[in-house]
């Protein structure tokens, strides 16, 4: 929820979702009364009930109401390394700087997150969270995000702690829908070493071979003072498709192709004599690092 604060000191929204605390006590109300039933009769013996904590409304508003209806459940959170969440402080002491989960963690302490609710603290790292999120996915049958295999591998983790009797209740608190072209996608999770890189099926011989193996021709590339007629010219020559821009020092500006420079020509968009810059893109992906096979290439 976003609202415009009435100091006229303070120009932008502010979103107080992490700050209310209304935002707790919405949370158990606002849960169907066969889903509060459901909660409570699963919590009915000694329970374990994990969650990733996201800003903190659910697992303090739910968590403190499953803990007055039943004394006895044990509420646990899960946060990734790199948040400072957890408790005892130690528990967030890491090199880790930054993560890929989300809707989990923060680098802040949100108001809305009582961590009194929360009896224990696990911490999890993105290569066994989205490990075990893809694997909800494909033997479970469960289209569930990256923080729900937090949950379960924090979980599974600590389940050697349960006795004869007791029940462990994990909590799934996002779904795969904006994740499709990231931990669903083999290629993401290879390319940010969250999966070892297998040779798939027609991969080519190439696929595990380093660049510095293959036949790649000189790289063609123009200059920021080009203009649009000349590096037509040379696409058509060269018989290529497009070639990066670059300034005099050596860095890339953009790319420009030969069919976009065309319709903006024929359209009179873009004439003969105007710069290339003019007509190019300069949304690109920059390889910062060349990975160790050719497969591996974002």
């Amino acid at each position: 929820m976003w609202v415009w604060p009435g100091d006229s000191r303070m120009k932008s929204p502010t979103l107080i979702f992490w700050t209310s605390i209304v935002t707790r006590g919405i949370r158990w109300p606002t849960t169907t009364g066969q889903r509060r039933r459901s909660c409570c009769s699963v919590a009915g013996g000694w329970t374990w009930w994990w969650w990733g904590p996201e800003p903190g409304g659910t697992v303090a508003g739910i968590g403190r109401k499953l803990k007055e209806k039943l004394p006895h459940v044990q509420v646990v959170g899960v946060d990734p390394l790199g948040s400072v969440l957890a408790e005892p402080p130690e528990l967030n002491d890491t090199d880790v700087t930054g993560y890929h989960v989300e809707g989990i963690g923060y680098d802040f302490l949100p108001t809305v997150l009582d961590r009194g609710v929360v009896d224990q603290w696990y911490k999890s790292n993105d290569k066994d969270s989205f490990a075990f999120a893809r694997r909800l996915i494909a033997e479970e049958g469960l289209l569930c995000g990256g923080s729900s295999g937090s949950a379960l591998s924090a979980a599974l983790k600590a389940a050697r702690e349960l006795k004869e009797g007791q029940t462990c209740v994990v909590v799934l608190p996002d779904s795969v829908r904006n994740y499709l072209t990231k931990f669903v996608d083999d290629q993401w999770m290879v390319c940010e070493g969250l999966m070892d890189c297998e040779v798939p099926a027609g991969g080519g011989w190439w696929w595990s071979q380093p660049l510095s193996v293959l036949p790649l021709l000189p790289i063609i590339t123009v200059g920021e003072q080009v203009t649009c007629g000349e590096a037509v010219k040379l696409l058509q020559e060269k018989q290529i498709d497009q070639v990066p821009i670059l300034t005099d020092n050596g860095d890339v500006l953009g790319m420009v192709t030969l069919s976009n420079l065309t319709t903006k020509m024929v359209r009179g968009q873009a004439n003969t004599s105007d710069p290339v810059t003019s007509v190019s893109y300069t949304q690109f992906r920059k390889v910062t690092h060349i990975p160790p096979s050719s497969g591996q290439l974002p």
